[in-house]
């Protein structure tokens, strides 16, 4: 026995609590339940952390969680993301939430949660599908009332060829009345086309999802559109009630080329507007396609078969980005065909989307997560994902 131990002093470390802090976003946010939310945040913990996970609560409702990851090697700080799926929450909802985080500590492990973050939900769908409404009426009003400038043209020029003719009074009487009446039908169907742009242009300016340049151009040829009912159709009226017809005729017909333009320009922007639309709806796709790759891929290195949830998550995740690429599809089918031989149709340029060849792959996922073969799920979620990321890329140029 050592008649001189040496003395060691122990002193006994408190075990802080963890910390965690939410970096992104950083303000209240608005945002569509198509969209998923990017939720960035940092924690750390002095003996290491155990798991992280997302606290929400929608309104007065009761708090839930999402777990988003639990740690084996207990590290002491993390910075994570986290994709937020919010298509199963309704548009208006209010939402708060917060990451929390457990650490290793035992006998009790401990927890923090971060700074709030506040979310609505708002029908940014529904607002642009309204929009599209309302620019396929502006476009049919535009053509009724080409049609109806045509129409009233040519009733001036045959009341000019008539006087010409030497027609007589009682009959030119009649003439002028049947023109009268055409040109008060015609001042309503201007009246009913400039509301429409009008609608229009207020309807896009307000549309998160609107082109910015064919928001702006849609209210320039709105105001056009007025500024040529109040000053050319208000002097081509004068010119037929003084009865200078052949004046109005050629007024009617500088009106009738102006409308057919405004029509042809909102048509154009509509194909600009879709291509913005399929690009934003690849750009998911492609996100979602990532997603579930890095969820297969885990399982598919893990050598284990997924649990019951985690199979039932991946199927709802598939069965999600299959319905979106089937209306994409669908959307790319609607588009407005233009006319074989066409100027529209010479110009046009011609995109070569793999989006069959996408679903096909899908759908081969699909089969191998039914029959439980996850190597070769995990295998064709990489190739979709590069299909997909294909397809955003295809839309973009």
């Amino acid at each position: 026995r050592d008649p001189n131990p040496v003395a060691y002093g122990l002193r006994a470390l408190d075990d802080k609590a963890p910390e965690v802090g939410l970096l992104s976003p950083a303000f209240e946010v608005e945002i569509s339940p198509k969209e998923p939310l990017t939720l960035t945040y940092e924690a750390r913990d002095d003996y290491g952390l155990s798991s992280v996970a997302l606290l929400y609560k929608a309104g007065p409702g009761v708090e839930q969680s999402i777990p988003i990851r639990a740690f084996k090697d207990a590290p002491e700080q993390h910075i994570g993301d986290f994709a937020w799926d919010l298509s199963r929450m309704s548009s208006g909802a209010r939402i708060e939430f917060r990451i929390r985080v457990v650490d290793n500590g035992y006998p009790q492990p401990q927890t923090a949660v971060s700074n709030t973050g506040i979310l609505r939900l708002v029908d940014f769908e529904g607002a642009h599908a309204a929009t599209e409404r309302l620019w396929t009426e502006a476009e049919a009003e535009l053509r009724r009332l080409a049609e109806r400038e045509a129409e009233f043209r040519g009733e001036l020029e045959a009341a000019v060829q008539a006087q010409t003719a030497g027609e007589g009074s009682e009959a030119a009487a009649q003439r002028q009345t049947k023109i009268a009446r055409s040109e008060d039908a015609l001042v309503k169907e201007w009246d009913r086309s400039v509301k429409s742009c009008e609608g229009l242009a207020d309807a896009m300016r307000e549309d998160p999802y609107s082109n910015p340049g064919m928001a702006e151009t849609a209210g320039l040829l709105s105001r056009a559109m007025k500024s040529s009912a109040e000053g050319e159709l208000a002097e081509a009226r004068e010119r037929r009630r003084e009865g200078r017809l052949a004046e109005a005729a050629l007024r009617h017909a500088e009106l009738e080329s102006r409308v057919r333009k405004v029509s042809e320009l909102l048509r154009g922007g509509r194909e600009m507007q879709a291509m913005q639309d399929f690009w934003g709806e690849a750009h998911r796709m492609d996100q979602a396609g990532e997603e579930l790759e890095k969820e297969l891929s885990r399982v598919g290195k893990g050598g284990k078969a997924p649990s019951a949830e985690e199979l039932k998550s991946l199927q709802e995740a598939l069965g999600k980005l299959q319905s979106q690429m089937d209306a994409l599809a669908q959307a790319i089918d609607s588009l407005p065909k233009a006319e074989p031989g066409s100027a529209v149709a010479e110009n046009r340029k011609v995109y070569q989307v793999p989006l069959e060849a996408a679903r096909k792959t899908a759908s081969a996922l699909q089969q191998a997560l039914e029959r439980g073969d996850y190597q070769a799920a995990a295998r064709l979620a990489r190739e979709l994902s590069r299909m997909l990321s294909a397809v955003r890329k295809s839309i973009a140029e």
